[in-house]
């Protein structure tokens, strides 16, 4: 028979409360392993788990902000998503090549001179160079050694994880109101009481604000991030009038209105801007 952990203290001559501290910092680095992973190339990605949330749903884009419809959506699997937004680093070593405006080579070089972009988020980003990401990255050896599939998220994906389980309809993860001390969005028409206004006209490194209650960084501004899901536009007759895309999140030239939980940006895949980048999602990342 085993000793209690009470006999087992005794015998070692400390304290029972030592014993149990012992016990839960073994079991830390297991808890950890079941929600976050890296993967091969230094990624983190944190565990999402199922469950429901009330969204917004509209056939508008965020120029127009019409009335809301609601629905409530379930999500039923389990997914990781990852803890920051690609960056510039993680782009070239997956692709190879860096197209963003915000780097030593870029178009807006001037704006971060002096400045080490690799942990800036990758930018002029189109939805097919998103996509393509997502399968070079799956086809590497060692990813798929591990069964891990790599994807973009889906819109709902997207504003569950935002939200961080939330029920209710929050504008923000950190409440009802956003500053650029939570997120790096256009403030310069802020201000008030607490005189909290700012832009800073360029990306930030990732992480460099307070994460979500799940642990994800930059769900509001920084870029806007390409999704999954398709959005058919249609004429002024109903008649289709091409494909697009959702985006979500807002980006760093954006007011915080458009950086909400709930805001959609619906944009041709074709579409690169300098306030346009991607957080990619995994599939059977649990191996």
């Amino acid at each position: 028979m085993l000793p209690s952990r009470t006999n087992f203290a005794r015998c070692l001559g400390i304290s029972a409360l030592t014993v149990l501290c012992i016990t839960l910092h073994a079991e830390e680095p297991r808890r950890a392993r079941e929600i976050e992973l890296t993967n091969s190339i230094g990624m983190r990605l944190r565990r999402i788990p199922t469950g429901k949330i009330t969204v917004r749903i509209t056939d508008e884009d965020i120029l127009t902000r019409p009335a809301s419809d609601t629905v409530e959506i379930e999500i039923k699997k389990p997914f990781s998503m990852g803890v920051f937004e690609v960056t510039q680093e993680e782009y070239v070593r997956v692709m190879g090549s860096n197209p963003s405006s915000f780097h030593s080579a870029g178009d807006n070089r001037h704006r971060v001179r002096d400045l080490n972009t690799k942990r800036m988020p990758v930018e002029n980003i189109t939805w097919a160079m998103a996509q393509e990401f997502c399968e070079k990255l799956s086809a590497l050896p060692e990813e798929k050694k591990a069964g891990r599939l790599y994807r973009l998220p889906t819109s709902d994906e997207w504003e569950y994880a935002a939200r961080a389980g939330s029920s209710k309809q929050v504008l923000y993860a950190f409440g009802s109101t956003l500053d650029p001390e939570q997120a790096n969005f256009d403030g310069s028409a802020l201000g008030g009481e607490k005189g909290k206004g700012g832009f800073l006209r360029r990306p930030a490194l990732v992480g460099s604000y307070k994460p979500n209650a799940w642990g994800l960084f930059d769900m509001h501004g920084n870029v806007w991030e390409w999704t999954a899901d398709e959005y058919v536009a249609r004429d002024k007759e109903g008649k289709p009038a091409g494909v697009r895309r959702i985006l979500r999140g807002g980006s760093w030239l954006n007011r915080a209105r458009d950086c909400a939980a709930s805001t959609r940006l619906i944009l041709a895949p074709e579409a690169q801007f300098n306030n346009i980048g991607f957080r990619i999602v995994c599939e059977n990342s649990d191996r």
